[in-house]
């Protein structure tokens, strides 16, 4: 019988210490160049935040050249548009390079098309360089501005090109030397005539005018009802015939009652009287003047005598609130608004298209929801009378963001809040949501106090976009 021994491998504890030590050696290797993919991925999404900045700061420049891209001062609202979109995406204005401002053609030929793709047009072009440090813009230099707004230059129904050049810096190797790209937003200026569309001026309605037919039958003891307003010429009623009883209509109270055998003939004498005023007051006095003898025969004689019965009535219109402004932010004067003023901060724009205001309960013209301001701004409105309460009403309509609008989106797109001298008026506010749609007017009245020094200060924050206004309304009560 064969007795066969296991024999056990021997156990080196060297070697699983060079095993772990190996381990570390290697995520030591390891560990930069995973450290570097993630940075790389992070600075890549960033250069395509700054792609996608750069694209919302061209096109809110378009839109301004759009709305009024050959009015006076057009230029410097772009730049401020750019500037604020880029603030709002959050990208550093050191890596703006220039904006550009250039003629596209009259038409949408094959021509202007290509000249809007390629992003410039060297003989017709506006070219601007920004500098962060004191915040200003100049024509950059060795270049000429070939296509200056007025009747040489830039005019309404033009194709013009807005091209926004940047230039993003990383924070890795993979991006070292900062890469530039540019943006191309292609538009049209709207024409001049469609830029404010003031409405027919409105005609005030004729005074009111009351007509009243005198019903009441003088009576022993006459009292007239106060409110009865007798028309300015009446035909008095020539021959009064007395019942048994007289139930007076002008809630008269007769003092005594009289059973005539016969009939009783009165001849009144009416004087009727208008004055109307601005607060339409109309004073009227009738006089009626009637004596009767009536005698009626049973166990005794009874003869009852009226005399002189005379009534006055006045009737008082109550007046409409007094004006203390009213204003049509971003835009010229129409009816009774007059033109953007005692505002600082935001810019102006408009749109051609039709806002219909049946239905809105306090709405202002047409042409008040066709203008806005936009941004960061105040509405500071002064000589009012201290500790005075006041109507103030806020007019929107959102004709930039919603379904088929330049902007698209819908509900969300622009959210923003208002005080009434730091009294919270509107918090997180959407006008799409509120009207439910685009093109359609908003108006939110509240009421508050002036100041100690007369003032009421309206201001407008932006949460998403930019908040806007379309006109302001400050009334007495």
């Amino acid at each position: 019988m064969t007795n066969r021994s296991r024999l056990s491998r021997p156990r080196i504890p060297w070697v699983h210490r060079y095993q772990r030590g190996q381990s570390l050696v290697e995520f030591a290797l390891i560990l930069p160049v995973l450290g570097i993919l993630l940075l790389g991925l992070i600075d890549t999404s960033m250069l395509f935040g700054a792609k996608n900045g750069v694209n919302y700061a061209c096109r809110q420049a378009a839109r301004i050249v759009e709305a009024k891209g050959n009015i006076a001062g057009a230029d410097a609202a772009v730049q401020q548009a750019v500037v604020d979109a880029l603030r709002a995406s959050r990208l550093n204005l050191a890596g703006l390079q220039s904006l550009t401002i250039y003629y596209a053609g009259p038409d949408n030929s094959t021509g202007a098309v290509a000249q809007a793709q390629s992003g410039d047009n060297a003989s017709q072009h506006t070219v601007y360089t920004y500098a962060p440090g004191t915040n200003t813009w100049s024509l950059k230099a060795a270049t000429t501005d070939t296509y200056p707004i007025g009747s040489s230059g830039r005019a309404s129904g033009d194709y013009v090109g807005v091209t926004l050049i940047y230039r993003y810096g990383g924070f890795t190797p993979l991006y070292a030397k900062g890469v530039t790209f540019s943006d191309v937003t292609n538009t049209q200026i709207d024409p001049q005539t469609s830029q404010y569309l003031l409405p027919t001026p409105v005609v005030a309605p004729p005074a009111p005018t009351s007509t009243a037919t005198p019903t009441s039958t003088p009576q022993a003891t006459y009292t007239p009802a106060p409110t009865n307003t007798p028309a300015p010429t009446y035909t008095a009623l020539p021959t009064y015939t007395a019942l048994p009883t007289r139930t007076p209509t002008s809630t008269a109270t007769p003092t005594n009652t009289a059973t005539p055998t016969n009939t009783a003939t009165a001849t009144p004498t009416n004087t009727a009287t208008a004055t109307p005023a601005n607060t339409a007051t109309a004073t009227a006095t009738a006089t009626a003047t009637k004596t009767s003898t009536a005698t009626a025969t049973t166990a005794s004689t009874a003869t009852a005598t009226a005399n002189a019965a005379t009534s006055t009535a006045t009737a008082t219109a109550t007046a409409a609130p007094t004006v203390a402004v009213r204003i049509n932010s971003g835009g010229a004067a129409t009816g009774q608004f007059v033109a953007d003023t005692n505002v600082t901060g935001g810019a102006s724009a408009s749109s051609s298209a039709a806002i219909t205001t049946t239905g809105v309960s306090n709405a202002a013209p047409q042409a008040v929801y066709q203008t806005e301001r936009y941004g960061n701004f105040t509405y500071t409105v002064s000589g009012l009378t201290p500790g005075a309460s006041y109507i103030v009403r806020l007019h929107f309509a959102e004709f930039y963001w919603g379904p088929q609008q330049p902007g698209g989106g819908g509900v969300g797109s622009r959210v923003f809040n208002v005080t009434i001298n730091t009294t919270a008026a509107l918090t997180n506010y959407d006008i799409f949501q509120d009207a439910g749609a685009a093109n359609k007017p908003v108006v939110k009245q509240f009421t508050t106090t002036a100041d100690s020094t007369g003032k009421i200060a309206i201001v407008y924050t932006t949460v998403k976009d930019n908040a806007k206004s379309s006109g302001i309304e400050v009334l007495s009560p």
